[in-house]
């Protein structure tokens, strides 16, 4: 916050959930919800977890259940490319998503270098 000679705020700066915004190649921003939205409409995913390790990967773990099929790889690889068609989208099955120190769940992880163009 800064103060203004007349004595008014102003707020400079914003901080916080920046790791629930990914970035595309192109320079485009998409909120985690997303793919929230995505993923839990999808039979047979228990938990997810999206992380962008760079500009051009997507690694998307999954936790399935029984009913889970393969084909719906597809349905997710397809809709997250009408956004990006330069992401490269890697699947990881595994046996469950780690929580936080905090005790929360981290469905988006973006590690890229302070969230902007490395």
């Amino acid at each position: 916050i800064k103060i203004n000679p007349d004595g008014t705020h102003v707020l400079t700066e914003i901080i916080g959930r920046q790791d629930q915004m990914l970035q595309t190649p192109e320079g485009k921003f998409i909120h985690g919800t997303f793919f929230d939205i995505l993923l839990r409409e999808l039979d047979g995913v228990r938990q997810f977890q999206v992380i962008q390790t760079d500009l051009n990967h997507l690694t998307i773990k999954l936790v399935p259940d029984e009913n889970f099929e393969k084909s719906q790889l597809k349905i997710i690889s397809k809709t997250i490319r009408d956004y990006s068609e330069s992401w490269q989208i890697n699947f990881d099955f595994v046996d469950e998503i780690e929580m936080t120190e905090a005790g929360k769940y981290k469905y988006v992880v973006n590690l890229l270098k302070n969230n902007q163009d490395q």
